[in-house]
């Protein structure tokens, strides 16, 4: 599969103000949802979310794999304005998480969209996505990966990918007492998110398990496991 091109990195590193590191690690999260694309054009779709372009370093492959975009005519676009202003939904906090973070909000609305329109199955999806990603950026933070094997905790390079949701969490739990005084913290978390993982496992693989009621998800404890994630990033980050 073709890699990620270093000069896209470096350049996104450059007008974005962040570490190379984390435009990987965005750009291949992002590749999930982007299945058909080459590293290389999902790297584009991440510089358009800030408004930058890399345009110019795809090659013909690339472009070619770009997602097709419909166009359409301001008239449209604006009836559809109207309609949104004239059916203004008050949206259900389901899940809070604050950050600076742009992927991480736009992962919260959709979730408490999907909630307040009662689509449980697809909003419950989301949030196990939330959590492993969580996970995965305590495990980046105080593991670095430019330090000796710690990428081995989380990245299997020779898939050239992150490692499953119930191997995070496992590996987490091998490190638990790198923690120190936080320890206990984090094996309440993967006490919590390891029952959170086995109903998210029943859900996406079974036609048969549909959430049609919300106290199936309030009674998951989503929010509660995200809250002591967030406090653990602080804590891990404040270390540092």
């Amino acid at each position: 599969m073709k890699k990620l091109n270093p000069k896209i990195v470096a350049e996104l590193a450059k007008k974005l103000n962040k570490e190379p590191s984390t435009i990987k690690k965005d750009v291949y999260l992002l590749a999930k949802d982007y299945a058909t694309c080459t590293k290389n054009a999902v790297a584009q779709l991440y510089a358009r979310k800030y408004g930058k372009t890399v345009f110019p370093l795809l090659d013909k492959d690339d472009r070619a794999s770009m997602p097709s975009v419909a166009v359409q005519k301001p008239q449209v676009l604006l009836q559809e304005a109207k309609k949104r202003q004239s059916k203004k939904q008050n949206i259900i906090q389901f899940l809070r998480l604050e950050s600076e973070d742009s992927f991480k909000r736009d992962h919260v609305e959709e979730i408490n969209k999907a909630y307040t329109h009662r689509i449980y199955t697809a909003c419950f999806v989301l949030c196990r996505k939330v959590v492993e990603n969580l996970v995965l950026d305590v495990l980046e933070i105080k593991f670095p990966r430019n330090e000796g094997s710690n990428l081995l905790l989380y990245f299997d390079p020779s898939q050239g990918r992150y490692k499953d949701f119930s191997v995070l969490l496992a590996n987490l739990s091998k490190v638990k007492k790198d923690f120190g005084p936080d320890a206990k913290l984090v094996e309440r978390i993967v006490a919590l998110a390891e029952s959170f993982k086995k109903e998210a496992n029943d859900t996406a693989h079974s036609w048969y398990y549909v959430i049609k009621k919300p106290a199936e998800l309030d009674n998951m404890g989503v929010q509660h496991i995200v809250d002591l994630l967030q406090e653990l990033l602080k804590k891990t980050h404040a270390a540092k």
